[in-house]
């Protein structure tokens, strides 16, 4: 007789258990990101106060092609919403010549429209498949660039009274900056972006208590298109 051999152990039973849920990860959003940038525009400088009585004819808005150039940093809270500051400088053209109002009363303009500007604004961005598409909507913080050149002086010849307004770099001013553009994705963390853009000066370019009566305190406001690079921090 031979010896029967041994029986082979039996396998563990395990139950099958329901499939496991593979998920796909959400993109990681990089929070930070810089762009340098400029921009090619057209500026009007207009008075709303005392609207169009002239004052303008009399002066020479300068040749110089408006624009900016100046660096962003964008803090994004998720893909749809961030946070936009940096700084930049913006041309938006001179204006120079005297108003004559009376035969005695004349106002003589020297402004350069050159600004150090502070941006600070609010994007939205819709992703899509390879680009954003996005709004964004702030204000400015403008400081004058040229101190000491940049005035206004009133002359009453009847009363033999000269009164000079210096521009100081620290006269602050204030703008209304809109955007709507498109990013597009290049190689690795880098982004073309085009964007058109408002501008819009909420105050006035003389503002001092003594000089309110001027014949015209222009406000500025353009119109710009900007392209530029945007790097992103992983």
């Amino acid at each position: 007789l031979h010896p029967r051999p041994p029986l082979a152990s039996a396998l563990p039973y395990v139950p099958n258990g329901p499939a496991k849920e593979t998920t796909m990860d959400e993109p990681s959003v990089a929070h930070w990101s810089i762009a340098p940038w400029f921009s090619l525009g057209h500026s009007t400088w207009t008075d709303p106060e005392n609207g169009d009585d002239g004052s303008l004819d009399q002066l020479t808005v300068g040749h110089e092609q408006p624009g900016s150039m100046g660096l962003r940093v964008q803090y994004a809270f998720d893909r749809r919403f961030a946070l936009i500051t940096g700084i930049q400088y913006a041309r938006k053209g001179s204006l120079r010549g005297t108003v004559q109002t009376s035969p005695v009363l004349s106002t003589y303009y020297n402004l350069s429209g050159d600004y150090l500007e502070i941006p600070l604004s609010l994007k939205f961005t819709l992703p899509l498949e390879n680009k954003d598409l996005y709004v964004r909507a702030g204000g400015l913080l403008q400081f004058n660039m040229h101190s000491g050149s940049d005035r206004v002086a009133m002359t009453d010849a009847s009363r033999k009274q000269l009164s000079t307004l210096v521009l100081a770099r620290g006269s602050m001013g204030t703008a209304l900056d809109i955007g709507i553009g498109a990013q597009f994705r290049l190689v690795r963390q880098w982004a073309l972006f085009i964007e058109p853009s408002y501008q819009y000066s909420l105050s006035p370019v003389v503002k001092h208590p003594s000089f309110d009566l001027l014949p015209f305190n222009p406000r500025i406001h353009t119109f710009s298109l900007a392209t530029g690079l945007s790097f992103q921090f992983h």
